[in-house]
């Protein structure tokens, strides 16, 4: 793959500025030529080059990493459709919008950087366009998996993945019985109506909290009749919905602190 020099040669003088500014130094220079003579040495200083990999924004070290694990370049098609693409302009649009700064897509900010560039290489199926990291600041960067970072949590045990939950609609036969037994003045517990029911894994406060947010419940958690009524004579695809709606928005219903209790 070609080196820096090359990668960079025939890039035009602002472009080649907006590389310097994103690597934290400036240029004195007016020319693109005395530009790049300038340049070059600078983007290949190890410390540099490692100080500057470890400030970029997750997102796009994940793209870099991206980079790294195909050796160096990567598909320009299958890399733009993971990491965005590079808006097309001329350099008189590109000096004045500034797309490095204004909200840059993780390929816009490796490439604004110099660390990327395109050319067409040899593939099993022809000449293809690729991504691809210069050969001598390929030298320089980390290896992928120390841009990885580490995932919160952990995956699931086999023993954890036995016993499987399926979701279902099953709340609605509860909030049902719940209603019932309600308008019927029942309350002590609530156990033999709900004999079979699936509340162990849920729960009566979350159940009641649930009705409350959707407005089945009043203050002192009795039925109202009318919402009662509309909800009771919905299809099961609807009654569901007025609660995933009213359980989105409400204010009252906390899972943290039933958690907690």
């Amino acid at each position: 793959m070609p080196d820096l020099r090359e990668s960079l040669q025939g890039r035009d003088l602002g472009y080649l500025r907006i590389v310097a500014e994103l690597w934290g130094f400036e240029l004195v220079v007016t020319d693109a030529r005395s530009t790049l003579q300038q340049l070059i040495p600078k983007l290949l200083n190890p410390a540099l080059v490692q100080e500057v990999v470890k400030d970029l924004p997750e997102g796009t070290q994940t793209a870099l990493s991206d980079v790294l694990e195909g050796g160096g370049k990567i598909p320009w098609a299958l890399f733009t459709r993971r990491h965005g693409i590079i808006r097309e302009m001329g350099p008189g649009k590109r000096d004045r919008e500034r797309p490095h700064i204004q909200s840059p897509s993780a390929a816009e900010d490796l490439w604004y950087r110099g660390i990327i560039s395109r050319a067409f290489f040899d593939a099993p199926s022809g000449m293809e366009e690729f991504a691809f990291i210069p050969d001598d600041l390929l030298l320089l960067l980390p290896a992928s998996s120390a841009l990885i970072k580490p995932q919160l949590g952990r995956p699931a045990s086999q023993k954890e993945r036995s016993f499987a939950k399926p979701a279902g609609d099953w709340i609605l036969d509860d909030a049902c019985t719940y209603l019932a037994a309600q308008r019927m003045g029942f309350s002590g517990d609530l156990s033999p109506f709900l004999a079979g029911s699936k509340l162990k894994d849920f729960s009566m406060a979350a159940l009641q909290a649930i009705l409350k947010a959707a407005g089945l419940l009043d203050d002192d958690g009795q039925p109202v009749p009318e919402s009662v009524r509309e909800f009771l004579e919905a299809d099961r695809a609807e009654a569901l919905l007025v609660l995933v709606r009213k359980w989105k928005i409400s204010p009252g219903y906390n899972e943290l602190s039933m958690v907690l209790d």
